[in-house]
């Protein structure tokens, strides 16, 4: 194989440019992974069945979205938050991104719930505003449990069987 001269090698990068800007761009469609969001399910603080009262819009739409929800069980809570059936709890979502004209890598966007809707969620308490609680797990803080959902990073726990290889 011979060695390209300046002018083949230039030749050749300006090929593969012309390649690249001509091919069209395929957009990306990508998600954390359903065990992302259990361990963040699985670390909240807080997880309670709400009825969800009332759905508000802050006056700055920067400043987020204020839920109100009545407790009507709970599920898991770390000691010391005394969080009871039938209590009204005040939540803060983040605001809506805006909308995308292009499908985006990353994370769920956070859908605030229905007024009237029973819904499981996974909570933390706003840091030094202990009557307001904030999503824990993300786009997944309200809806199906992911806690279940496999690590496929994590060790196998000592005496279990290792996971099987193929082709041996």
């Amino acid at each position: 194989m011979s060695p390209l001269s300046p002018a083949g090698r230039f030749a050749l990068a300006a090929a593969g440019l012309a390649f690249g800007l001509t091919v069209p761009q395929v957009p990306a469609f990508a998600e954390l992974a359903p065990w992302v969001y259990g361990e963040q399910q699985r670390q909240a603080p807080l997880v309670v069945d709400l009825r969800i009262l009332e759905v508000a819009a802050k006056a700055a739409p920067a400043e987020g979205i204020r839920v109100r929800g009545r407790v009507l069980g709970v599920r898991r809570q770390a000691a010391g938050l005394g969080v009871r059936p039938a209590q009204v709890l005040t939540l803060l979502l983040p605001a809506p991104p805006p909308p995308r004209q292009l499908p985006m890598v990353g994370p769920s966007p956070l859908r605030p719930p229905q007024v009237g809707a029973r819904v499981t969620a996974w909570l933390r308490q706003a840091p030094e505003r202990a009557a307001l609680w904030l999503p824990a797990a993300g786009g997944r803080s309200f809806g199906p449990s992911l806690e279940d959902s496999p690590d496929p990073n994590a060790a196998a726990a000592p005496g279990s069987a290792p996971l099987p290889v193929p082709g041996r």
